[in-house]
């Protein structure tokens, strides 16, 4: 991920905490308590297709390209546009180039 996204290289330099602190309440800790993480606020579709860009070395080919196969469309245009549109933000945010490029041709 941080060879794909300066922005994910930069969360993974910062150093972990020596002593990160658990929560006492079960609802609120981490499974993995005593481990440092970073919530993403994308949805997980979103981050499903922006993942494919970073470990699917066909993604970057536009004629193998997942969101241009026809077989995974979705119902609607609109339903097309958001998913699109939030893969592009989520994109840029995270400085996924190859996923930006492949969001404007498919907008």
């Amino acid at each position: 991920m941080s060879q794909a996204s300066p922005v994910f290289a930069d969360m993974f330099s910062f150093p972990c905490p020596e002593h990160v602190e658990r929560e006492t309440s079960p609802s609120q800790s981490d499974s993995k308590s005593g481990v440092a993480s970073v919530e993403l606020t994308e949805a997980s579709g979103t981050l499903q297709d922006l993942l494919h860009f970073i470990y699917d070395t066909d993604m970057v080919k536009p004629d193998t390209m997942l969101l241009f196969n026809k077989n995974k469309r979705f119902t609607s245009p609109f339903e097309e546009y958001q998913r699109f549109s939030t893969l592009f933000e989520a994109a840029c945010k995270y400085e996924v180039d190859p996923a930006q490029k492949a969001a404007v041709e498919a907008l």
